[in-house]
């Protein structure tokens, strides 16, 4: 097994990373989802060139 390191700097961004995950980091992103809207989709069209 190969030990891995991390510094001091590292600790800190991954502690901020879970602590604020609507935040992005230096070289982590924000994780964000929107979920609106959860009604039924009452009409579904198949096929090319099919528009509502």
């Amino acid at each position: 097994m190969i030990p891995i390191k991390i510094l001091h700097q590292g600790v800190v961004e991954i502690e901020a990373a879970i602590t604020k995950p609507d935040q992005p980091t230096q070289h982590f992103v924000a994780q964000i989802f929107h979920i609106t809207n959860n009604a039924q989709i009452s009409t579904q069209q198949f096929g090319n060139q099919n528009t509502l």
